[in-house]
């Protein structure tokens, strides 16, 4: 029987060829993002834009618009291409109608993004090209076996097994041609007679380069969709940074491509990158930490509460809000997390002997957007009664990202003095840029690693100690509230700032002046 090769090439023996998974990729994005959804959330946005005088009240409204009317017809705000067109009223109070255009936009993007992702597969994308180089493959084979059929003394029919032409000679192998390749085709015996067919080498050969180039296609089509939605993502997140500043609740709303775990890392990876250059980018730090910002605001009150205020969240963080904290700090390791509080005290140094400072500003202003969302975050990652996590517990604690972890519970607290203790003050300086509360545990963890670490600030040597002294003396002991002039307070007095913040270990007669 003559042997023929299976020349179809699987998606998955395509994918664990070329180390790459293009139609996964696809997959995972437009699950991500659902054009239904988005089409259902635009309908809510449409509603609440007509019937909401603040802009800070529109992703609320939206959330329940789409609560009570379950799967909202979102067809009738679609275009024929499956765009969103939406408007607003005549009038446009507190800027709605630029509100609701960079809504649409984001909406917009989604949709286009995922089209276009998708036709990088098919129409006339990926799975076209991997047909087209097995129907290669094909003709290929059928091509030496013409050749074969040309050559063999009859055709493709068996032969004498010895050649007639020279007494006691076998029948002798044939070398044929084909698309400027050679190939030496032995006969198979079978009893008296010799057949001539194409070897099964030979189709394995054919297989393998054609399966070859459908591997190099799928790595070129992968990095074509990764660039498709990295572009995505951050076109996304400078909308998402544009609404925050217009004061438009994200998190809240039932338009979930902001807070979605891919975007959480996404910007998680971003933020890390940015702190490991030799000078990071502070608007670059704003904006991938927007929605860290945004969940911050919508969910705890300034802090500390002003006398007659309890202080406690405005609500519970969402399962969505929740996930993309746990997962965004989860991209970070230890070092990023001090090296921002390091440049913001050197900052503040160098600043004071007029020097350039180490974060990199447009017009080198001081603005800690960036770190206070990060410090924000901590905060309310750590927070249970707004749904962050308990360090009491076991699995509280394991549940700690490492790149907080590291520093409240590492081996600094353990062996003051070591390695990773001024990294842990640096830690407490970056935290002393929040104006939010943590809950009562790791408050108390705060205050007790400020206790344990409080040497570091006087013992000569220490980069604290030294680089401290240098320009302040000793060390002063944060205030409850800020003063008229915002100020950064370092290593210790930033732990004990961010402790304080929850009104449970506010020092006592804290707001006498203020009653």
């Amino acid at each position: 029987m003559c042997y023929v090769p299976d020349f179809r090439f699987s998606r998955e023996q395509v994918a664990e060829a070329a180390g790459k998974d293009p139609w996964g990729r696809q997959e995972a994005f437009t699950t991500e993002v659902d054009p239904a959804a988005i089409a259902d959330s635009a309908v809510a946005y449409g509603r609440a834009a007509q019937e909401s005088d603040e802009v800070t009240d529109l992703g609320q409204r939206a959330s329940e618009i789409a609560a009570a009317s379950g799967s909202a017809d979102g067809a009738s705000l679609v275009d024929t291409d499956g765009r969103v067109a939406m408007t607003v009223r005549d009038a446009d109070p507190q800027g709605m109608y630029g509100a609701v255009d960079m809504l649409v936009r984001a909406m917009n993007l989604a949709i286009d993004t995922a089209d276009t992702v998708v036709a990088l597969i098919e129409d006339d994308g990926l799975d076209h090209r991997i047909s087209r180089l097995s129907a290669e493959a094909v003709d290929e084979w059928n091509g030496w076996n013409a050749a074969l059929a040309a050559a063999a003394p009859a055709g493709s029919r068996p032969v004498p097994l010895t050649d007639n032409s020279v007494p006691g000679m076998l029948a002798p192998p044939l070398t044929i041609a084909h698309g400027g390749r050679v190939h030496m085709v032995f006969p198979t015996l079978d009893g008296t007679q010799a057949t001539y067919v194409l070897p099964a080498a030979l189709g394995d050969d054919i297989r393998d380069r054609h399966l070859k180039k459908a591997a190099d296609e799928a790595r070129t089509y992968d990095k074509d969709i990764e660039d498709e939605i990295t572009s995505y993502r951050r076109t996304l997140a400078e909308l998402g940074h544009a609404l925050d500043e217009k004061y438009v609740d994200l998190s809240e709303g039932p338009l979930d491509i902001f807070t979605t775990p891919q975007m959480a890392e996404f910007a998680g990876r971003e933020v890390a990158k940015e702190l490991e250059r030799e000078r990071p980018d502070a608007e670059a730090l704003e904006r991938w930490t927007a929605i860290v910002a945004a969940v911050v605001n919508d969910v705890l009150p300034p802090a500390p509460p002003l006398p007659g205020e309890d202080g406690a969240p405005t609500r519970v963080m969402t399962m969505w809000e929740s996930n993309y904290l746990r997962t965004f700090y989860d991209q970070l390791e230890p070092e990023h997390l001090s090296t921002l509080g390091r440049y913001l005290y050197e900052d503040h140094e160098l600043l004071l002997d007029q020097q350039k400072p180490n974060l990199q500003y447009a017009d080198y202003h001081r603005d800690y957007s960036g770190a206070e969302a990060l410090a924000d975050g901590i905060q309310l990652l750590m927070n249970p009664a707004a749904g962050g996590i308990d360090p009491a517990t076991p699995t509280g604690r394991d549940a700690v990202p490492e790149a907080i972890a590291r520093h409240v519970y590492g081996p600094a607290r353990e062996h003051p003095g070591v390695e990773g203790s001024d990294e842990a003050l640096h830690f407490g300086t970056l935290l002393s840029t929040t104006n939010v509360a943590s809950g009562e545990q790791f408050s108390k963890d705060l205050l007790s690693l400020a206790d344990v670490l409080g040497k570091q600030h006087t013992i000569p040597g220490t980069y604290f100690s030294d680089s401290y002294r240098e320009h302040f003396g000793e060390l002063e002991k944060p205030p409850y509230r800020h003063g008229e002039f915002w100020s950064l307070y370092e290593g210790v007095s930033g732990f004990e700032w961010a402790a304080r913040r929850n009104a449970d270990f506010a020092p006592p007669g804290a707001d006498a002046d203020l009653q």
